[in-house]
């Protein structure tokens, strides 16, 4: 007598993968999918909190200028100084300026760029946990919309146990609907207040 070899293909609990299922199968996955759900919407909280920890790591960064990101850029600006500095001696020499006296100039570095105001710093926070909240806000909703979806199919039996498997599977987590949060993103959020154009004084006559 032979056996059918797809009897390995059944699931855990005996039922074959596509096969319906019990009363008694459905409460149990339809527990399941609550426990799935409190379980990620916990994660959310925990994924808010790195997020928020992600951010303040970007704000306090600092680069130095031979950072090799940038060392082009820092080595071009170098002998653009020089030259000018150069020009500069040239000038105060033919006017009889002493060197001791003479303007210099000299390449200077913003190690955290525009992020070295607090005040700077305080606004793009702001920004990131407005961003936050909002994204915590919509994960857990999408999360709880997914498992009410999966327990009314499953109270109303059309799903197979495969179906309500794929499901669980497909649940989306905390890292998917809260992705990591570029500071680029918040700071072409909050622009730079520029400074105001210098005024004529006295105004030029026509």
């Amino acid at each position: 007598m032979t056996h059918d070899s797809t009897t390995g293909d059944a699931g855990r609990d005996g039922t074959e993968p596509g096969a319906a299922m019990t009363s008694r199968e459905r409460r149990d996955l339809a527990q399941l999918v609550r426990r799935r759900e409190k379980v990620a919407k916990s994660a959310t909280r925990q994924r808010a909190a790195e997020l928020t920890a992600d951010v303040e790591a970007q704000l306090s960064a600092e680069y130095g200028q031979d950072d090799a990101r940038w060392a082009t850029v820092t080595a071009a600006a170098r002998v653009a100084v020089a030259k000018a500095d150069a020009e500069v001696e040239r000038i105060c020499v033919e006017i009889g300026v002493p060197p001791e006296f003479r303007p210099g100039l000299h390449l200077g570095w913003y190690g955290r760029g525009q992020n070295a105001s607090a005040s700077r710093r305080n606004e793009l926070r702001r920004v990131a946990t407005t961003r936050i909240e909002a994204l915590e806000a919509a994960a857990r909703a999408e999360i709880e919309r997914r498992s009410v979806e999966v327990q009314t199919e499953l109270l109303a039996g059309g799903l197979t146990s495969s179906d309500a498997r794929a499901f669980l599977l497909a649940m989306p987590g905390a890292e998917q609907l809260m992705p990591t949060m570029p500071l680029g993103e918040l700071e072409a959020a909050v622009p730079l207040h520029r400074p105001r154009e210098p005024v004529e004084w006295p105004p030029s006559v026509p």
